[in-house]
């Protein structure tokens, strides 16, 4: 029987685990109530008609009733109801409101927005009513999310699916009428959920028949005026319009107006066999708008992409047919037309803007001839054997390989694993983690290899010297080690790096540098006999007081006997490049500079793995602690304690590599000690952690949830004192770690530095956003395993000679996050606008606009302003940005941060053309294989970044509409703050007098009927930097005047205000407020009993407003934002809600773990209703007291608590709102 007990600290056994799936399961109706449909449940259900004399639309049910979902509300339809669309041009689209009225609009509602009905397009000039276009039908279902539905309509727009195959026609005859002629069989499209039967009917009736065969009646589309308004012909037996009694027409922009222009006399015209999504006419045809003299011309110039649309919705076309006629006077046939080419388009895919023509056959080329073709020779049996290859080795850097002909290429590269004993104390980014002889020192900006700063030393005598001890560093003092620095002199007379003798090794110092004009790379050798604990490692400056050098990237590396007998310095600086902490090889790429080929990994590579014919042999497991797994309290120590997590069987080393969050390599030994790492025969990793880093006082043992936050970067203490260890008396608070982001906080004393700012009284659940790195876990397999690596591009190696580089570093397809500066500028890489790339970049890089290369619309180089991550400047002009697209970035980052440097690799070509071509073949075919996989994350990928391009509303909820509290109105009268519609809080200025906000279908009221009302909306954390926003309100109605403000939490400044808002409209503030502190935005009335009315708000970057231009907000999106904050539980007194099974049962307290759709934001509190506990028999228990006590990613656990309680099972249940509450 499986036990119902299990504690979170626990191994259970493969029974126990499948009968936790079960009860999880079951806990996830706890969630159903959260989903949102929106759509039609049954589309057979409904019927709509439209009169193209009255412009009257109609829907109404097929049966007794219809329903329909709006956001998981239902309405249902049991009467006809109707609409009139206004008599004017463009776009009408036709659907129920959140309140379930039917209405008409021509500016597009957003598909979240509403529930889709249908779209007209109206012509107000066309005179012959019947030839006006039908409704194109959007009753789209509930099973389909309507962020997926987005995604859809704007990436992949209507697909064709089957059917549909053109014929009746005759190719390049122009005596024949019937050869211009064609027929269509029936076909299936999908226009996202909707999949539309085309069905010929020689007297059709229903929606999407239509007379398609002996020939089809297909009405020809064309633009009209000089507002191109669409106009569409009586459909006839032929796909083309023409002059009467003359040659064929094309749709022509004259520069005023779209016209009929003949087209000259043996010329060429495109014209588009089209599904439009019109119920009535579904296939139409689309009048070519050019024309060109040749077939060849026409065959390279026309495609959809060319057509312009104007206001006509082509996300709702799909393309099948190309046609290109060619008219000529001689032609003997009615309308002197002879059809000279077809192209089928129909499995062709499109993506915004056009998506380019895919020849369907072989016969669709040109340059079919033999002359032109090039098959000028034979090739002889030798020359196709395919066995013959060539492998040359390849070292760091460039190298010439010079090859007998073209053929694709493999390689094989080792991994490798660079450790710098320093950690990152080395990188020169913090002058306290050094000592000092008879110097002083400063970081410095400009003098400096890698990353912010270098450091310069300033001596006070004849010479002083930057150290540390040497055992802070090396424990092992009978081994080998290479210690490095760059140096560069300033005005001294020699700086130099090596060790000093002071605990009885022997002095070792490197050559003495003096060039004042770059950094140079030194390094010395040191043996066992050398080196003595209480030595010192030292940055030598030699020269007259007040002198002063630089130095940057210092290293220790433990290198072999054989490396240190055999190696020379220069040998071993080049195979021990600097690096921050420990770094695998990361981003290795080939290159061929010749022709532009590549071949680049996008994975890590660590010592003994090898990657060869896409998959490594995997060795290194690699885990990140940041407070996900189980830590336990193992054992307290003086000074430190010991924490455990069992991790599995498949571990092979005792002494694993550790690094804490600052760099620092931990020791790998079984004898405890501050910064101690150690896997024992349990297969049990031992941290060793300080109590000035954890806060831990020597009494005191932590909580697993406490280890947890301390792993996720926050130190503990006594509340009102951040230098005081937390021993089991007084209040608990937790504070940041200070890594060297933010500001410092300026008293704690002799325990580990933290941020200024951000404390909290609970114990923390997210992890420190302050530039924190968690402790990072590699340890070795006792097996092994093939794994398949993920790789970009395919390398070439050409006749001839040819460049081939190895390297490191490189950063594959990053997505963009490009902001607006408010001056026309799109940027990416700025610190201060949230956009910076995840590693520093060098100027090398590649972007794309969604596929294509573009880096002609951006500009790439260095600005030292300090607004530049890494100082690289990336942005796109004025008019050069397409909103509409998405971008991607491949760079080469600085290796120091990612990646060891790749020593040494192999590269295989074929020497003769069977292996060439055998080669070539296996590659295609390996392409084709995961080509449909690729299109599926692309498209994933590209739904999650889509959002990420526009310039964001920084606010949540900006248009009210997410509102779980569920409420009408909300009133108060609190003087600080009372929750309303999600995210925002309503005050009053008098307790006397109650402020009220009334919730409305598309804006809230805000009155107060003798004092003054408040709306407010604060961030989460302080600003890293001063920040220019924009704050816009969208007022709908106002009485009186209302004030609206950019200030900070404290109050104690404004940093933009406007108090003289008296009209509706929108209306905006600008300010920039410092870093440090916190953004407040508020919108308050001007006087006692002034009421204002508010449809959306927007706070964004920069001196511009866009808010008018903003589409509706991202219901769901917001959803998940405010979810984060507090998050409701319905249940009903009739009807309980059972929310989550016991996982643990002991004798005084039962776990809950109740999954959540995001992670909230802290440990919430109960805020609204309760919980309750059921035993097996499902009777509610009394007594318990009930709390949440963690936050997981995926949910929460829920404990409750009594004593003896005696229960062997239990349900967590709610019969009433319950609001988890974890609102600032």
């Amino acid at each position: 029987m499986a036990r119902t007990n299990w504690d979170f600290d626990e191994i259970v056994t493969e029974h126990d685990m499948n009968e936790m799936g079960q009860q999880m399961n079951e806990s996830t109706e706890a969630i159903e109530v959260m989903k949102a449909p929106t759509g039609f449940p049954n589309r057979d259900d409904s019927i709509f008609f439209f009169d193209k004399t009255t412009r009257g639309f109609t829907i109404q049910p097929t049966g007794s009733s219809y329903e329909v979902y709006y956001r998981g509300k239902r309405f249902t339809k049991t009467a006809t109801e109707s609409v009139t669309i206004a008599n004017v041009s463009g776009m009408h689209y036709i659907y129920f409101d959140a309140n379930g009225a039917l209405q008409s609009s021509q500016a597009f509602p957003g598909l979240k927005n509403m529930v889709y009905i249908a779209y007209v397009y109206w012509n107000a000039d066309q005179e012959n009513a019947e030839l006006q276009f039908a409704p194109g039908d959007e009753r789209h279902g509930t099973v389909m999310d309507k962020a997926t539905h987005e995604r859809l309509h704007a990436v992949d727009w209507t697909q064709w699916v089957s059917g549909l195959q053109l014929y009746g026609y005759t190719l390049d005859d122009g005596a024949t009428d019937e050869s211009a002629q064609v027929s269509l069989n029936n076909g299936l499209v999908a226009d996202e959920d909707l999949f539309h039967n085309i069905v010929h009917s020689d007297n059709p009736t229903a929606f999407f028949e239509q007379v398609l065969q002996g020939p089809a009646m297909l009405p020809v589309m064309y633009r009209d005026g000089a507002s191109g308004t669409w106009m569409q012909d009586e459909a006839t037996e032929y796909p083309l319009r023409n002059v009467v009694g003359g040659r064929v027409t094309y749709n022509e922009w004259d520069g005023n107006d779209w016209v009929q222009s003949e087209v000259p006399d043996e010329g060429f015209v495109a014209y588009y066999v089209v599904f439009t999504g019109d119920v009535i006419q579904p296939i139409k045809v689309i009048q070519g708008q050019r024309t060109d003299g040749s077939l060849a011309d026409a065959q390279a110039n026309n495609d959809d992409r060319y057509i312009q649309w104007g206001s006509q919705p082509f996300q709702e076309f799909k393309v099948l047919y190309r046609l290109i006629y060619q008219t000529s006077s001689s032609y003997t046939n009615e309308r002197k037309v002879a059809l000279r080419d077809v192209l089928d388009l129909r499995a062709a895919k499109r993506s915004p803007g056009g998506g380019g023509i895919v020849p369907s056959a072989h016969s669709n080329l040109t340059g079919l001839g033999y002359a032109e073709s090039g098959h000028t020779g034979f090739a002889s049996q030798a020359m196709l054997a395919e066995d013959q290859t060539a492998t040359v080795p390849l070292a760091h850097g460039t190298q010439t390989i010079t090859a007998s002909r073209t053929s694709p290429a493999k390689v094989k590269i080792p991994g490798r694993t660079i450790v710098n004993l320093m950690g990152r104390d080395g990188n020169c980014e913090d002058v306290s983690k050094w000592r000092t002889y008879n110097c002083d020192l400063a970081l410095d900006s400009v003098n400096k290899v890698f990353g912010n700063y270098g450091i310069k030393i300033t001596i006070n005598g004849t010479d002083g010297s930057m150290n540390n001890l040497i055992s802070k560093y090396i424990t092992d003092m009978t081994k080998h080690y290479f210690f490095t620095g760059y140096v560069k002199n300033g005005n001294s007379t020699f700086v130099r790096i090596g060790k000093d003798s002071t605990g009885g090794g022997n002095v070792v110092l490197s050559d003495g540098v003096s060039d004042t004009s770059k950094s140079t790379r030194v390094g010395v050798k040191f043996s066992p006999n050398d080196l003595a604990a209480n030595d010192f490692l030292v940055v030598n400056v030699v020269g007259n007081a007040t002198e002063y050098a630089y130095v940057d990237g210092i290293q220790i590396n433990e290198i072999t006997v054989d490396e240190y007998n055999n190696l020379t310095v220069e040998q071993l600086l080049a195979k021990y490049p600097y690096v921050d902490s420990v770094q695998q090889l990361t981003g290795a790429y080939v290159k061929n500079e010749t022709n532009g080929s590549h071949l680049y990994i996008m994975d890590s590579l660590g010592a003994g793995e090898v990657f060869e014919d896409g998959q490594k042999n995997k060795i290194w497991e690699r885990k990140v602690l940041d407070g996900s797994l189980p830590f336990v309290y193992r054992a307290n120590y003086t000074n430190y304690k010991a924490v455990q997590i069992n991790l599995n069987d498949g571990i092979a080393n005792s002494s694993p590599l550790v690094t804490k969050y600052d760099g620092k390599i931990l020791t790998g030994s079984a004898t405890p000690g501050l910064d101690v790492a150690y896997i024992d025969a349990n297969k049990d990793l031992v941290l060793y952690i300080s109590n000035t880093d954890s806060g831990w006082g020597p009494d005191y043992n932590p909580t697993p949830e406490e280890i947890a936050a301390y792993l996720m970067g926050w130190r503990m203490y006594v509340t009102g004192d951040r230098k005081q260890l937390y021993n089991g008396t007084g209040v608990k608070s937790w504070a940041k770690l200070w890594v060297g982001i933010g500001e410092k906080h300026s008293d704690d004393g002799n325990l580990a530095p933290t941020t200024l700012g951000g404390s909290v009284g609970t114990c923390p659940t997210l992890m420190n956003d302050q530039g924190y790195t968690p402790y990072e876990l590699y340890y070795k397999l006792v097996t092994p395993v093939m794994v398949p690596v993920e790789t970009e591009g395919s390398l070439m190696i050409s006749s001839g000679d040819n460049q081939i580089t190895l390297g490191e570093g490189v950063v594959v397809r990053e997505v963009a996050k490009p902001r607006t500066d408010g001056l026309g500028n799109y940027c990416v890489n700025r610190n201060d606008y949230m956009g910076a790339l995840k590693y520093k970049p060098t100027l090398n890089m590649t972007i794309y606009k969604n596929d294509t290369v573009d880096n002609e619309n951006w500009i790439v180089d260095k600005r030292d302003d300090g607004y530049w991550f890494n100082n690289v400047r990336i942005y796109s002009p004025p008019g050069r940005f397409d909103t509409e697209s998405v971008y991607y970035i491949t760079y080469f980052a600085e290796p120091y941060q990612i990646s060891a440097s790749a020593l040494s690799a192999e590269l295989t070509y074929a020497e003769n053309l069977g292996t060439a071509v055998h080669d070539t073949v296996k590659k295609v075919s390996d392409v084709e294989a995961d080509l449909s996989g690729y299109k599926l994350y692309q498209h994933h990928k590209l739904a999650i970044v889509k959002r990420a391009i526009s310039n964001p509303n920084l606010l949540h909820n900006p248009d009210f509409t997410v509102n779980q509290r569920g409420k009408a109105s909300y009133s108060t009268t609190s003087m600080s703050k009372s929750i309303t519609t999600d995210r925002w809080d309503l005050t009053t200025n008098n307790s006397d007098s109650a402020s009220t906000l009334a919730v409305g279908a598309d804006r809230i009221t805000i009155s107060n009927p003798t004092a003054r009302a408040t709306l407010r909306q604060s961030f989460e954390f302080p600003l890293k930097y001063d920040t220019e926003f924009t704050f816009s309100v969208d007022v709908a109605s106002i009485s009186g005047g209302i004030t609206i403000y950019l200030r900070n939490t404290e109050f104690s400044a404004d940093y933009a205000i406007n108090n003289n808002i008296t009209t509706t409209g929108i209306h905006k503030i600008t300010g920039t407020v410092p870093a440090g502190k916190t953004v407040l935005i508020q919108i308050s009335s001007n006087a006692n009993g002034n009421s204002f009315a508010l449809n959306r708000v927007k706070l964004e970057l920069g001196p511009v407003s866009t808010l008018a231009s903003d589409p509706p907000a991202d219901y769901g999106e917001q959803l998940a934002l405010c979810q984060r904050y507090q998050l409701p539980f319905i249940g009903q007194a009739a009807s309980q809600v059972d929310l989550a099974p016991a996982n643990v049962i002991i004798t005084d307290t039962i776990k809950f773990f109740l999954p959540t759709p995001v992670q909230m934001r802290i440990l919430p509190s109960i805020g609204l209703g309760e919980f309750k506990v059921k035993n097996g028999a499902n009777v509610f228990q009394t007594g318990f007291t009930i709390s949440v006590t963690k936050v997981t990613s995926s949910g929460i656990i829920i404990t409750a608590i009594k004593t003896s309680h005696g229960l062997s099972s239990a349900t967590l249940t709610t019969d009433t709102f319950t609001l988890l509450d974890s609102n600032l």
